[in-house]
């Protein structure tokens, strides 16, 4: 299989025949198994590239600064990603003000019946 991918980059884009280590890192890092081929295939027709939760870039390394291979979201779905984390950042600090609020009110209530019962002391 890596051999095959060698190819393949190699017809496409850049000379990868020599580097079966960096192939062999990114077929590791990027490939995975569908258990439902068709519906993967569905699925990736219909939305598009760089939106799948599939879609990946792998960075080839520099040689100077790193010697490994790194995998990336791409530009759409990090924005996508912090949109949904924006979320909940927020709803977090929506409930953790609610309960705040919902504490306050069981202290207020607290201090009713200790009055309540002071009164009937």
């Amino acid at each position: 299989l890596t051999n095959l991918l060698k190819q393949t980059l190699s017809y496409r884009k850049f000379n990868m025949m020599d580097e079966f280590y960096i192939v062999n890192e990114a077929k590791e890092s990027l490939l995975f198994l569908s258990m439902d081929f068709e519906q993967e295939m569905k699925d990736a027709r219909d939305v598009r590239e760089g939106g799948r939760w599939f879609d990946r870039e792998f960075v080839l390394p520099d040689f100077i600064e790193t010697f490994r291979g790194s995998v990336r979201l791409p530009a759409l779905l990090q924005h996508l990603n912090a949109l949904e984390e924006k979320k909940e950042n927020a709803s977090l600090s929506m409930r953790v003000a609610k309960d705040a609020k919902d504490v306050k009110d069981v202290k207020d209530v607290k201090d009713v019946k200790d009055v309540s019962v002071n009164r009937d002391g």
